[in-house]
């Protein structure tokens, strides 16, 4: 059996790279040809328990190639033709609620972050991590852990005021409310 027709363990990865730890089957959803060659390239040649079993230029080929290959993880870009990472996660995450979708991009923007997270990511890295980071941040979210690049963490953090003013207004909308309303 090749190992892009491996059925799925479903089991924890741990952070040591050795033989006994499950394959993680991964697919690469990225416009740019070029960083998804040598991502895949460095992947399977410095973490001995990851696979790269398909990769996809935009998000309706991301879709296709999770329905054919049934990975563990997608390394998903936000920004991409045709359909968008963004959406393209959504779809995968309905479909497939048990792969997880790692959303790798240049774009910190938080409103990005928040859709991302909206529509069934796990997590939300910069492109810019040093690879070991990466590398250790895919076998995170494959034990469950939920990641967020710091550099966007802080840009969460720091949001203005008025951005959290509809829920504070709903609340007091809320609070207005008869017993017999609510």
């Amino acid at each position: 059996m090749s190992s892009a027709d491996r059925p799925r363990t479903g089991a924890p990865h741990s952070g040591d790279d050795t033989a006994e730890s499950p394959m993680i089957r991964i697919v690469i959803a990225d416009d740019q040809r070029l960083f998804v060659e040598g991502l895949c390239y460095i992947l399977e040649s410095r973490a001995s328990d990851m696979k790269v079993v398909a990769t996809a230029g935009n998000g309706k080929e991301a879709i296709a190639a999770v329905d054919d290959h049934r990975p563990d993880l997608v390394l998903m870009d936000v920004r991409m033709p045709e359909l968008d990472g963004v959406e393209a996660t959504e779809i995968i995450h309905r479909a497939h609620p048990a792969c997880r979708i790692l959303m790798l991009t240049t774009f910190p923007d938080d409103e990005y972050v928040h859709t991302a997270l909206q529509a069934g990511a796990v997590g939300y890295l910069l492109k810019n991590r040093p690879l070991v980071e990466l590398i250790s941040s895919i076998r995170a979210v494959m034990d469950g852990v939920m990641l967020i690049d710091p550099r966007v963490a802080e840009a969460l953090f720091h949001r203005p005021d008025d951005v959290w003013r509809p829920s504070e207004e709903i609340v007091d909308l809320i609070a207005t409310l008869t017993h017999r309303e609510r």
